[in-house]
Order: C-alpha cells, then sequence, then structure tokens
C-alpha cells in the first residue's frame, strides 16, 4: 500500500493546481480551521479483496480513494450572477482534471487505475468530491 500512495502522491505533482496532498486523516472533518492548503486532496487506500496464487503470492484488488476539497467562495444558487456562479463550480473542472489523470493509470506492477465513482459530499462548509478508483496487483507476502 505504501508503493501506491508514493505512486499516487508522485502522479499529483503533474496536477499544480492542487496545493496539498496527504494521507486523508480527517484533516477537513474537525471543527477547527483545517491545517492543509486548497484545494487539496487527500487520499486511503484499501486492499478489500486478497487472493491466495500460490502460499506466498496474492493478488490484490486495491481501492484508491481520493477527496478533493475547495474552500467555497461563491453562491450557486439560479440567483447569482453568472460570473460568480461560473467561480462557485470552478471546482468541478478540477475534479474532471484530477479523474483524468488517475483514469487509466497504471505502470510495470499494477493494472490500470478504473474510477468506480464520484460522490459529493453534502457539507456546509467546503466543496469535497470524493473518487474512487479501483485496480489490482500481485503482492510478494514475505
Amino acid at each position: 500500500m505504501k508503493k501506491i500512495y508514493l505512486k499516487t502522491l508522485e502522479k499529483f505533482k503533474e496536477l499544480p493546481e492542487i496545493k496539498f496532498v496527504d494521507k486523508d486523516r480527517a484533516q477537513i472533518d474537525t471543527s477547527e480551521r483545517p491545517a492543509v492548503k486548497f484545494p487539496c486532496a487527500l487520499i486511503s487506500i484499501s486492499l478489500p479483496k486478497r487472493k491466495n496464487l500460490a502460499a506466498d503470492l496474492q493478488l490484490c484488488a486495491c481501492t484508491i480513494s481520493i477527496r478533493i476539497a475547495f474552500e467555497r467562495f461563491a453562491d450557486s444558487s439560479n440567483l447569482s450572477p453568472q460570473a460568480r456562479l461560473n467561480l462557485a463550480l470552478e471546482y468541478y473542472d478540477i475534479v474532471e482534471r484530477v479523474e483524468a489523470l488517475f483514469q487509466g493509470y497504471t505502470d510495470a506492477e499494477m493494472n490500470p487505475w478504473e474510477c468506480t465513482s464520484s460522490i459529493e459530499e453534502v457539507r456546509p462548509d467546503l466543496d469535497v468530491m470524493r473518487l474512487s478508483f479501483s485496480t489490482s496487483f500481485t503482492k510478494l507476502v514475505i
């Protein structure tokens, strides 16, 4: 899991509009001002399914969850002037760039990533989108 996290960090360097990337430790879920720079990406990785291929070799299904959080600058209602509405919805453009960055991402150690869901979190303070990706890889268990 460490390798996938480090590869994800490295890949985010291609997207300079994301100002802060870290493991998701609920940094944006506290009542205090989050200790992050916005927009930020918070990563969690899980291996929900593992299957033995041999006594010391497993096929691992992997889920990578990326929460992308933005400060809210403007109202997105139908009453907003077009310029303010565009500003309020600009985060969707960045979310799509993150999705495009990771969709199909692969290397010699893992299968191509597949975006399996995009879920917007309903919050009073921030705009947050959770992208989930799946991949798989073989792991030598030593």
